[in-house]
């Protein structure tokens, strides 16, 4: 969420959202472009593997992961 400041800025009668990025977020919070670049050569040298607490938060998150979501939602419509 880039422009998380923006945001908060335009819309600061909402009182924020089920999900935190920064606590339930599927990676860093990344705030610039030298962070950004950094961690992108971070992943570059650990071969792209996504840290664990992050793959635990995806597992959590995501109730199936059977590539099925599609017939899923044009099942539901069909009814």
């Amino acid at each position: 969420q880039f422009d998380l400041k923006k945001f908060e800025k335009e819309h600061h009668k909402l009182e924020g959202s089920y999900f935190s990025y920064e606590k339930d977020g599927f990676g860093e919070i990344i705030t610039n472009e030298e962070e950004l670049v950094n961690k992108m050569i971070d992943y570059c040298g650990k071969d792209f593997k996504i840290e664990e607490k992050y793959l635990n938060r995806m597992k959590v998150f995501f109730e199936r992961r059977d590539k099925k979501n599609c017939e899923r939602i044009y099942l539901s419509c069909k009814d």
